[in-house]
């Protein structure tokens, strides 16, 4: 059986509770948010191939730094740089998603169209619901043909508090 790959998690108080951030010796592996965001981080990992430990390095110094400056609306992007781990698909998805600046909002249809499958709204959605890395991976600002919302794996309340911390325009909030 082969080794799994360390991992470590780092966490941070938030207004939208607490945030939990696995990653690896270069990328961030997944973000999660709630109560049980430690233990849903050490989840993820497992379920990546990596193997959860105990410590802190200089890139989860890091993270914990921008996603505090992102809370605090001092920080509009990222130097961190995610793990794509999906299929060809969703990572094109996960990439075009990654260029839709802060503070706007783009629609499941339009988000297709930048990827470069026009008739894969449906398929869009999905792809938000599976990834690991929200807020750094920005699928909060994803949204409905309508204006309104959709959905959020962390729930809408907290969609609408990122989209508001961050100032979006042409969205029902």
């Amino acid at each position: 059986m082969p080794k799994k790959s360390p991992a470590q998690i780092t966490s941070i108080d938030s207004p939208i509770g607490p945030i939990s951030a696995g990653y690896g010796a270069e990328k961030v592996l997944c973000v999660t948010i709630g109560e049980q965001s430690r233990e849903q981080a050490a989840e993820v990992l497992l379920e990546l191939g990596f193997t959860p430990t105990e410590g802190q390095n200089r890139l989860g110094e890091k993270i914990a730094r921008e996603l505090n400056e992102y809370m605090k609306g001092a920080r509009s992007h990222y130097t961190v740089e995610p793990l794509l781990a999906g299929t060809e698909f969703q990572v094109k998805v996960w990439e075009t998603l990654c260029q839709v600046p802060y503070g706007q909002v783009i629609t499941y249809g339009e988000l297709a169209v930048r990827a470069g499958y026009p008739r894969a709204a449906r398929a869009v959605g999905m792809a938000m619901a599976r990834n690991r890395i929200p807020i750094i991976v920005p699928c909060h600002r994803v949204i409905a043909q309508n204006g309104q919302l959709g959905g959020f794996g962390y729930g809408i309340e907290i969609k609408r508090a990122l989209l508001w911390l961050e100032g979006a325009q042409g969205v029902i909030l």
